[in-house]
């Protein structure tokens, strides 16, 4: 049996730099951290807000998914799919952060994934 520590995703669709939501999933990090690893996903995040510098001081990895793309590489993504990709899920959205935060799940593989939506847009 292996000692490997779990990894464990957190999304959160919060606007603001700190929500319900994460003040609810932030509070299990501290009892969970020796077993798991933690990776908060958001658009943007604050790193001077008090309670994400609380979460890098207990070592979680933060991906911001809303990276500026060129209009060159918007540009050949569009004509790409519009080419290649005929047929779709129905839940397929082509938000850039959601297909970043699909990208990311397919490159670190987490043994578990959290997405704190709060708000039902």
């Amino acid at each position: 049996m292996t000692n490997r520590k779990k990894h464990i995703a957190i999304l959160t669709c919060c606007m603001d730099d700190w929500g319900g939501s994460e003040e609810l999933w932030a509070r299990a990090i501290p009892f969970l951290k020796e077993h798991a690893a933690f990776t908060l996903y958001k658009d943007r995040v604050n790193f001077t807000h008090p309670e994400i510098r609380n979460l890098a001081a207990q070592n979680v990895d933060f991906v911001e998914l809303d990276k500026p793309q060129s209009l060159i590489k918007r540009a050949g993504k569009k004509i790409y799919r519009k080419v290649f990709e005929k047929e779709r899920s129905p839940f397929y959205t082509n938000s850039p952060h959601a297909l970043n935060f699909r990208k990311e799940l397919q490159r670190r593989k987490p043994d578990f994934a959290i997405i704190a939506q709060g708000i039902n847009f």
